[in-house]
Formats: C-alpha cells, sequence, structure tokens
C-alpha cells in the first residue's frame, strides 16, 4: 500500500486497503490501521465524506476495545478533515464537541490526551484562546517536554489561523529546525500569508520534492492540494506560467473526484488553465 501511496497511485493504493481489510479477518488493530490510511488518501483526493466513513469506523472499532485516548485522537483527524479539507467549520466543530462530550479530556491521563490535536482543531475553528490553553497544557505533560516539534507545529498553526504569519514563519521554522522535512508545507503557507511569495514558493516546492515516506500521508491528506493550489497561484503571479500549467494540473488531477461541494475548486483551477492555454497560443 505504502508504494502505490508513495508513487501517486491513489486508486492502486485504496484497492490495497480493500484488499488488507478483506484479509484482516478479526484483528480489529491491522483492519483500524488500514481504515486510517484509506482515510488519509481519499482526504488527499479531496474525498471527504468517504474518508468520515472510514473514520466511522475506526471511531467504533475504538469504541468497542475500550481505545479511549485513540478512539478521541480519530474523532480529532474527522474533525480536521472537516475544517481543513472541506473547510465546513459547523460541522468539524459539531464533529469535535460530540467527541469530548463522549471522551471529555479530564477523564484521560495526562499523558494520553491529544491535547495538539484538539488544540489545532480548535485553532482552525478560530476558538484561540482555548487552543492556546491546550498546547499549554501538553507543554507541561513529561511528552510535551520532551517532543518539542509537536509544540511548535501546533503553535504555528494556532498563529496561521489567528492571522499572525510572522509568528507562524517562527514556529514552523522551529519545527523545520527540528527535523529538515516536517513542517514544510505549513511554512510555504505560513509565506504566502506573511506576503513572501519568492520564499513560499520555494519552501512549498521543497516540499513537493521530498518523498512521500518522509511526508507522510497524514499531513498530505490535509496539505497537499492546497500546497499545489498555492504553487499555482504563486507561480502565475510571477508570470511562470509553464510552472503554473504544471500545478494547476497537477492539482485538477489530484481532485478530479472529490465532493461535490469541493468541485468550484477544481473548476476555478481548469479556467485558469484555460486562461494560460489562450495566453501561450
Amino acid at each position: 500500500m505504502a508504494r502505490p501511496a508513495a508513487d501517486g497511485e491513489y486508486a492502486e493504493a485504496l484497492a490495497w486497503t480493500d484488499t488488507i481489510i478483506s484479509r484482516s479477518g478479526d484483528d480489529p488493530l491491522i483492519r483500524g490501521r488500514t481504515l486510517l490510511m484509506r482515510a488519509y488518501i481519499l482526504e488527499i483526493q479531496g474525498r471527504v465524506a468517504e474518508a468520515l466513513e472510514a473514520y466511522d469506523e475506526v471511531e467504533e472499532l475504538g469504541r468497542r476495545l475500550g481505545l479511549r485516548p485513540e478512539q478521541l485522537w480519530v474523532t480529532t483527524r474527522a474533525a480536521l478533515a472537516l475544517a481543513r479539507v472541506a473547510r465546513d467549520p459547523a460541522a468539524a466543530r459539531a464533529r469535535l464537541e460530540r467527541g469530548l462530550m463522549e471522551i471529555p479530556l479530564a477523564s484521560l491521563d495526562a499523558d494520553s490526551r491529544p491535547y495538539l490535536q484538539v488544540a489545532e482543531v480548535r485553532a482552525s475553528l478560530g476558538d484561540t484562546a482555548e487552543a492556546a490553553a491546550l498546547l499549554a497544557a501538553w507543554d507541561s505533560t513529561a511528552s510535551g517536554r520532551v517532543r518539542p516539534r509537536e509544540s511548535a507545529v501546533t503553535r504555528g498553526w494556532l498563529a496561521l489561523d489567528a492571522d499572525r504569519p510572522r509568528d507562524a514563519i517562527d514556529a514552523f521554522e522551529q519545527a523545520e529546525w527540528q527535523c529538515p522535512t516536517c513542517g514544510l508545507a505549513q511554512l510555504g503557507l505560513a509565506y504566502r500569508q506573511a506576503g513572501m511569495p519568492d520564499s513560499a514558493r520555494a519552501v512549498l516546492e521543497r516540499y513537493l520534492d521530498v518523498r512521500w515516506l518522509f511526508r507522510g500521508l497524514g499531513p498530505d491528506s490535509h496539505l497537499l492540494a492546497p500546497a499545489l493550489e498555492t504553487l499555482a497561484e504563486l507561480c502565475e503571479e510571477a508570470g511562470d506560467t509553464e510552472a503554473a500549467a504544471r500545478y494547476y494540473g497537477r492539482f485538477t488531477e489530484l481532485w478530479q473526484g472529490a465532493d461535490p461541494p469541493l468541485q468550484h475548486r477544481v473548476e476555478a483551477a481548469r479556467e485558469r488553465l484555460a486562461v494560460i492555454a489562450v495566453r501561450q497560443g
């Protein structure tokens, strides 16, 4: 499954997930992990409704096995899909609140609470104070004290969602310093928001050049499509129509089967491709 996904052959990767799930029998861990990979691949393609079905099943597995921290973590992944991919904040908030009602953070051991994941969802919804409090709570745990990169990425998202791109750049650069392949897409988007197009393009192209194995399906699930869209826009604004057409084309191919509410972004990219084609004669 990893190899087809790494090569961008998402249809083949999805077929592999079907095969693994059908052969998993009564093994809930294999089934759950494979369903997560399936959800990521579907998100990458803008197929959020189908991804949510996979997340639903993983949540139910966690509920049945009594894996409460893991179940809540999956809830946050589903909420992020709604917030960052579907761009449906109301649905994202409803999903998160439903999960927290079933499994309050306070009911879990401190080191097993998905503080950062809940904080990222809160930040994407504009709940800045709540996100900051969750980030501070994570930093006070044993895990938070020994894993600063993860809090740096979340701190960057919090700043980016609060329209503080310079602070986001500082945080994402800190994450990149600790892990050169981590946080590149987020850093590029922060440069874009800060009005630094050359830096944004350079970093986003570095992100796309990183082998899938070191990027991961999880980050790609909500970053690959906006990275391609943003790069296409940056290249077109810079007059590099050849590169712009390449990135618009990659985006439209990636999201050709995206959910109907997301198809307006695909159509906008196709319109830009048509304009570029006319200009190029």
